[in-house]
């Protein structure tokens, strides 16, 4: 009868009576299939991701050494595969349980599946991690998992980092390094529930201590007067009388002092050394007593007080053994006003009988204890406030640039620039304003509203006046302008009647005409006169006129009404027949002949 083989591993079972002489090698190799499924290890390299169905194999082969029947199997690559890897346990009927590590490089996973696959009867084994599987052998449908899937451990201790891949669920409590245990996760804004075993969520957190900030204010009492300073929103400030008084901030320092020039109409000191004189009429130390009044009086090398004392005022210490105090038992059975230096209740203390009955006074700058009967220390409400509004800060931008300021430790300073921006703040008033003087490279207004115009120098250069509007310039340089009205020094420019004017050059490039009367209009160099007259001669005019000419050409036309004309170029140079035949050495009696032939 032939051998068979165990369903899981694969270890062969001799029949009876078989391999007589080889039973021992058999078992040897039985042996060594059993250790290495007990305690074997395989490192296999995969050279391709394979496919669900051409998959990497992973056999348990009968009586024979196969990767698949290793107890841990380490999967690596020679570089990156490119893809998720698929390995395949055979046969399909063995119930195996397998330790596997991934090592492939490129954060390649690796499903394993036996049988024939099926997407949702796989594991994955993500890159670098290791799980431990088991294989249910259940032919073509089988089921590959992980042991601990679902698995419920009594106790558990994790030495090192613990990762949790979705959501951690506790049962019913958590502690971490034996400190305080918690037993939930509170997401509650205005903390009322106020549990020592609840933690709180990041946004509950916040909006707690944003609420608490922003409702904090510095509540503030003088000699008369209260008022109270919202720190979220507004600055304290410390401000002096005027010739008494003098306060000056400087980083996180206010400094109170007194003028040079004090100016007191009542002093209070609180220690005086006077060696003689007179107080309001009263000789101090004189040898007879007189009368005074004083706000505090200190007698430092003992002595007594008597007579009758109307108003003691406020005593700083006193031993009082008996007698009454404004009339009230002190110790006896009702209450009376009293003012005390140290005030000792043994066990609570309630004001007016209104309010909350305090056990004592805490130290203690978290304020962790929380309690509604206890009071707290200046110390320790300052130190909590301060940790709360330490954390604010203000963030701005301007046209360009961004910055913040921390609200606890730094001054915003909107500065202006130099002759162009003032800023001057006063209470919670921030006021941004002009110069007297304002200087700048280019200005492009829509309006500019001015009284007097000045150089850079400070020369007055002109003025503009109020309800007019006219301007006046000591001198004015214009390249360029262009006049449609108005006055120039005077002269009244195309208006309906002349007015005088001086003008360097005068050029009428549109045509038009120039009338009146013109003193002296220097040299023309051309001009195109068409009628009018020139220093009183008429020129076309219907009678003739005297006039004095240096040159007249007439380039046609005809010459009338002159008794004596001298031509000199072309002509006889006389203006008389005598002197023209003189000139033409001609006599009178001469024949036109004569006279051509002298000419010619």
């Amino acid at each position: 009868m032939p051998s068979t083989y165990t369903l899981n591993n694969g270890i062969e079972i001799i029949a009876t009576g078989e391999q007589s002489g080889t039973w021992g090698d058999t078992t040897n190799t039985n042996l060594s299939l059993i250790d290495t499924a007990l305690d074997g290890q395989v490192s296999i390299t995969l050279a391709a991701t394979g496919s669900s169905g051409s998959p990497n194999g992973l056999p348990i082969t009968d009586g024979a050494a196969s990767n698949g029947r290793n107890r841990l199997v380490i999967f690596g690559d020679g570089g990156d595969l490119g893809g998720t890897a698929y390995v395949q346990l055979t046969p399909s009927d063995s119930e195996k349980i397998v330790y596997v590590r991934n090592n492939l490089s490129g954060s390649r996973s690796i499903l394993l599946f036996q049988g024939t696959y099926n997407a949702s009867n796989d594991y994955e084994v993500p890159a670098g991690k290791t799980a431990v599987v088991f294989f249910n052998g259940s032919g073509s449908g089988s089921v590959a998992a992980n042991v601990f899937n679902n698995a419920h451990f009594d106790a558990l201790n994790v030495v090192g980092a613990a990762a949790i891949g979705t959501t951690l669920t506790v049962g019913t409590s958590v502690n971490i390094a034996s400190s305080t245990t918690v037993n939930g996760v509170l997401d509650e804004d205005n903390m009322s529930s106020n549990s020592a075993t609840k933690l709180a969520t990041q946004q509950s957190i916040k909006a707690y201590v944003d609420s608490q900030v922003t409702a904090q204010d510095l509540d503030i009492a003088g000699d008369g007067g209260t008022g109270s300073v919202d720190l979220d929103s507004q600055t304290f400030t410390i401000a002096g009388t005027s010739n008494e008084i003098e306060t000056a901030a400087s980083g996180q320092t206010i400094t109170v002092g007194l003028p040079n020039a004090v100016t007191i109409s009542t002093l209070t000191a609180s220690t005086v050394d006077i060696n003689g004189g007179a107080i309001d009429g009263t000789n101090i130390g004189a040898s007879s007593a007189g009368t005074g009044a004083f706000t505090s009086l200190t007698a430092n090398g003992g002595g007594s007080l008597t007579g009758t004392w109307s108003n003691l005022g406020t005593v700083t210490t006193v031993d009082i053994n008996g007698g009454t105090i404004d009339g009230s038992v002190i110790g006896g059975a009702s209450s009376a006003a009293g003012t005390f230096t140290t005030l000792v209740a043994d066990t609570s203390l309630n004001i007016a009988g209104d309010g909350a009955t305090v056990t004592g006074i805490k130290d203690e700058d978290n304020m962790a204890s929380n309690s509604a009967t206890k009071l707290a220390t200046q110390q320790s409400i300052k130190a909590y406030v301060d940790s709360q509004v330490t954390a604010q800060d203000l963030d701005f931008q301007g046209d360009s640039g961004t910055g913040s300021i921390d609200l606890d430790s730094q001054t915003l300073d909107i500065s202006g620039t130099s002759n162009q921006i003032v800023t001057s703040a006063s209470g919670q008033t921030l006021t941004v304003s002009l110069p007297a003087t304002v200087a700048t490279t280019t200005a492009d207004l829509t309006n500019i509203e001015v009284t007097n115009i000045k150089a850079k120098d400070g020369t007055a250069a002109g003025s503009i006046a109020n309800s007019t509007g006219v301007v006046t310039f000591s001198s004015a340089v214009l390249t360029t302008a262009d006049i449609n009205g108005g006055t120039v020094d005077g002269a009244v420019i195309g208006g309906s009647t002349a007015a005088a004017g001086t003008f360097t050059s005068l050029n009428a490039t549109g045509g038009g005409s120039l009338t009146g009367t013109w003193s002296n209009l220097g040299t023309v160099t051309t001009i195109d006169i068409n009628g009018g007259s020139i220093d009183g001669t008429v020129i076309g005019a219907n009678s003739a006129a005297a006039g004095t000419f240096t040159n007249i050409t007439a380039t046609g036309g005809s010459i009338t009404g002159i008794t004596d004309l001298a031509v000199a170029d072309g002509g006889t140079g006389a203006s008389t027949a005598a002197a023209a035949r003189t000139n033409l050495d001609v006599d009178q009696a001469g024949t036109a002949l004569a006279l051509a032939i002298a000419l010619g």
